[in-house]
């Protein structure tokens, strides 16, 4: 980092320099500083948070607790940000069952000190497996704010030199929100292969966020497989996007991600697919909401059609090894598995922009969700790339079965979703796979 920049950084971090709203691309805890060299990208994450009341799809809105909302960034604080996501994630102790646990909290607008190392630890690992993602620089400490006792720090990294300010969420969004910068929007039309690319065309828009996910799942694999890494939520707007039309997404939110070796072997193979469970659930209900604005110009149907259809295309990046006829095989099952829900939200009105995991949720919980996605993923399993490396996980079609089985009777499951029945779990994914 050039010296005289490190200085402004510092000054920034200490809140010596007021944060100016233009330095957060978007409502949260993230500001982007770029130096004199105006491809020299700064990532600066823990320092502070924009919040402002006018937006109405930003993260900050789910919350138990409010965020304090403001048209001026505010330092962070000694707070939780408190969510009420609840996450499927396999156990440490074997055999690995599935559990329904809470979201780690973090402070808002800020970051612990142990994550901001842990972001650098993982950008570390990322780059020196040649996957793209931010460059690791410095983490700072924070020696008068901690939460629980916990000291509080900040992250620092460089963005690759061709980043732009876009996440697929804006894909999904630009129908609300179309302004991007011109340079951003010359990767959309470049990367569509269309000079006459449109935001306002929901089609052109569908057609480059399934040309996203093709990428986002052949990442999420090699995540794993290359950089030895689990734990990555690959939200549309947790992938970050740069001007490369062979390598348009790169890794830059992984403070919460870690290590495949400290945990065992027996566990891999289950956080890898959890990985990939994870990004189609949350691809699926981020777009939900969208089908109740009639000027969205979205419907059900015009997504599931063949080179818009973005689960199908991350599924094809994932399973690279499967055939078309496979691929498309499962992914029309999942398709009529999520006609019910679909179908109901297209006939609300209006309903907030980050309520889709709600409204997915009052029809299938996050655990009934994921035990139908393993099920019906098991035929993509065998054979696959995934199923070569983590060779200690047993994913064979009857074990995967069985740990369903198993995994869908944890008491965590009822505690946290009342109403949660295993039985009726097991009559859902009988009739799902039963679809012709």
């Amino acid at each position: 980092m050039p010296s005289g920049l490190q200085v402004r950084v510092e000054e920034i971090i200490a809140w010596k320099i007021s944060h100016n709203p233009a330095w957060y691309p978007q409502p949260g805890r993230t500001l982007v500083l770029v130096g004199d060299d105006p491809n020299y990208k700064l990532k600066v994450k823990g320092a502070g948070f924009y919040n402002p009341s006018n937006i109405s799809f930003s993260g900050a809105r789910r919350t138990t607790v409010p965020v304090p909302e403001g048209m001026v960034p505010m330092p962070p604080l000694q707070q939780v940000f408190k969510r009420d996501l609840i996450h499927a994630d396999p156990s440490n102790t074997p055999p690995h069952l599935m559990e329904s646990v809470h979201s780690t909290f973090a402070p808002i607008g800020g970051m612990t000190l142990d994550a901001a190392m842990n972001d650098q630890l993982m950008f570390s690992q990322l780059t020196a497996t040649g996957l793209p993602s931010n460059r690791p620089l410095v983490s700072y400490k924070y020696h008068e704010l901690f939460l629980d006792e916990k000291p509080m720090g900040v992250s620092v990294s460089q963005l690759p030199a061709n980043a732009l300010s876009i996440t697929p969420y804006h894909l999904y969004l630009a129908w609300h929100q179309p302004v991007v910068s011109r340079e951003s929007l010359e990767f959309l039309r470049a990367y569509s292969g269309k000079d006459q690319f449109s935001l306002e065309n929901p089609v052109h828009r569908l057609e480059v966020l399934a040309k996203l996910a093709f990428v986002a799942g052949k990442l999420l694999l090699q995540f794993s497989t290359r950089a030895g890494l689990y734990r990555f939520s690959g939200s549309p707007d947790n992938w970050n996007v740069r001007f490369d039309l062979n390598a348009p997404l790169f890794f830059s939110d992984v403070d919460t991600s870690r290590t495949l070796p400290t945990i065992a072997s027996t566990q891999w193979g289950w956080e890898v697919l959890r990985n990939l469970i994870s990004a189609i659930h949350q691809w699926v209900y981020f777009f939900m909401p969208c089908l109740t604005y009639e000027e969205s110009g979205y419907s059900a149907q015009l997504l599931r059609d063949g080179s818009r259809d973005f689960v199908r295309a991350m599924l094809s990046g994932f399973f690279a090894e499967s055939g078309e006829d496979a691929i498309e095989k499962i992914t029309r099952k999942i398709w009529r598995f999520l006609d019910v829900p679909l179908a109901k939200v297209s006939r609300e009105i209006r309903i907030g922009l980050r309520s889709g995991e709600y409204a997915l949720q009052r029809h299938y919980p996050r655990p009934v969700f994921y035990f139908v996605m393993l099920n019906l993923l098991s035929e993509l399993i065998q054979g696959s790339e995934l199923q070569r490396v983590f060779t200690g996980s047993d994913t064979s079609l009857n074990e995967i079965r069985s740990y369903v089985d198993m995994s869908s009777q944890h008491p965590s499951h009822a505690q946290m979703f009342p109403g949660y029945s295993p039985s009726k779990t097991s009559a859902l994914i009988a009739e799902i796979l039963a679809i012709s």
